[in-house]
């Protein structure tokens, strides 16, 4: 006697196979033809354009990390792990500049699925602190300390992600800021996804590790356990993007962005606040300034300049040079940004550098004159991995007319300047995938062999530890009012 839903069953069945087959063939008709095809394209764009392809490496070395990508795709490969290879070569570059966007059907893959950690961490050097505890049955509680994740240690695969994580030079500042900002999405891109984790962790007080298994949350779950559990994190309140206070006695500038974009939706008009800042402390005959970079991540060069101007008691030079490798930009099938070969009549070839074009077009670029109020007494500036871009370029500049005392973390951005200024887009034909490409190069005026590779190392180095974090102490701001006032 046949079953009265048999039928039913069958074609269920069927249809559910179907389905799998359909994501089974989605996953594969990436072909290794069109692999190859974007992958030309992508090597060529960077050859063509980029600036500081060979700023840290020699074109052998950028030769065999191309040719080790062309050697796999002779096998089928995911759009995603296709974009791993990508993204692996573009952080080697060593320009914090280049960068990719993380495509769009692994974006939604990634946010659906439970593929978020269930805990939040406080990322240290070496030492990695549960914040939040989001896990079903509050199986790892907040000061723990994870040892080791799906039966590695958990220093390995934090180090195993650097080099996903772009950076300028040798920098790891900044790139450990990157991947622990970024850790799930970043352990589940460049690795086999997986919904389920075994962690091993030291609870507080304990000698010893003990492990559990736990599920993965989706984005969604992930915020919405985290406002019911931590319903104040957040909600901290918000630090103007620039702004001037005194604190006993000392000057405090605190400056989180150069961004003309930033600074006007927030209604700072920053020429004014520099100019009435520096006033103040003329007229206060204040001595000592904190001038706070921590988390500035760039923007305008000529308010970068300008600061330095009010720091600096002597002319100085900003920027040595500005240069392109290319003055014509021949992907407008793969860019919208097709309006970039309008600009290329104003780079000009140089006669001294084969193969080069300079632009000469910007302020910075010429002597930079010391303003009225410009400031004379003890200067201590904050930084840390992300102090970039514009910002860095100033640190540099401070470091090398030796105008103050740093203190806090190596600065993220690179000491003798960066590639960015135009960001060139490229969206891949057949894997979708977005990247960037700096166009400008620009040279900071400095000169100081120790620092190749690596931003304004501080003075005196400040580690926030997570018994600070758990405090809300600011320990280098701490230490810049105890060296001032020493």
């Amino acid at each position: 006697m046949k079953r009265p839903y048999s039928r039913i069953n069958f074609l269920l069945l069927s249809a559910y196979l179907w389905l799998i087959s359909l994501n089974a063939i989605a996953q594969s008709d990436f072909s290794v033809e069109a692999m190859q095809e974007d992958f030309k394209i992508f090597k060529n764009s960077i050859e063509d354009i980029h600036p500081g392809l060979y700023w840290y490496s020699d074109s052998i070395d950028v030769e065999a990390r191309f040719n080790k990508i062309e050697n796999q795709l002779s096998q089928d490969l995911s759009k995603k792990e296709f974009y791993a290879l990508l993204q692996e070569f573009y952080a080697a570059i060593n320009c914090g500049h280049s960068w990719m966007e993380t495509p769009t059907f692994w974006r939604n893959e990634f946010e659906s699925k439970p593929y978020t950690l269930p805990i939040n961490i406080y990322f240290e050097d070496s030492v990695f602190t549960v914040i939040h505890d989001l896990t079903n049955d509050k199986s790892i509680p907040a000061g723990s300390q994870i040892t080791r994740l799906n039966g590695e240690p958990m220093q390995e695969v934090f180090d195993g992600l650097l080099r996903f994580a772009p950076s300028d030079g040798f920098n790891l500042t900044k790139r450990r800021s990157f991947v622990a900002w970024n850790f799930s999405r970043f352990y589940q891109t460049f690795s086999k996804p997986t919904e389920s984790f075994e962690i091993e962790f030291r609870a507080p007080g304990s000698g010893s590790t003990q492990t559990v298994n736990v599920k993965g949350l989706t984005k969604s779950e992930h915020q919405t356990i985290q406002a019911d559990r931590y319903p104040n994190t957040g909600n901290a309140k918000k630090t103007p993007l620039a702004s001037f206070k005194m604190i006993d006695g000392t000057g405090y500038l605190d400056i989180n962005t150069f961004s003309r974009g930033w600074l006007k939706s927030n209604k700072i008009k920053y020429k004014k606040l520099l100019k009435n800042t520096f006033k103040t402390l003329k007229e206060n005959n204040t001595q000592k300034l904190i001038l706070d970079l921590r988390g500035n991540g760039g923007g305008s060069d000529v308010f970068g300049a300008l600061l330095c101007q009010y720091l600096l008691n002597e002319d100085f030079k900003y920027f040595d040079r500005m240069e392109t490798v290319t003055s014509k930009f021949k992907y407008k099938d793969y860019s919208n940004t097709k309006w970039y070969n309008t600009i290329g009549i104003l780079f000009k070839k140089d006669k001294a550098k084969p193969g080069y074009f300079t632009f000469n077009y910007h302020k910075p670029l010429a002597k930079q004159k010391s303003r009225k109020n410009s400031f004379e007494g003890e200067l201590v500036i904050l930084t840390d991995g992300n102090t970039f871009s514009t910002s860095a370029d100033v640190a540099a500049i401070l470091h090398y007319n030796k105008r103050g005392t740093f203190i806090g973390r190596e600065v993220g951005g690179g000491y003798y300047g960066n590639n960015s200024a135009l960001q060139y887009q490229i969206t891949l034909p057949n894997s979708k995938v977005t990247y960037y490409i700096p166009v400008v190069r620009y040279y900071s005026s400095v000169a100081n062999p120790d620092f190749y590779g690596h931003g304004v190392k501080p003075d005196i180095v400040v580690k926030r530890t997570y018994e600070d974090y758990k405090r809300k102490e600011d320990v280098a701001m701490a230490k810049a009012m105890n060296y001032l006032n020493r």
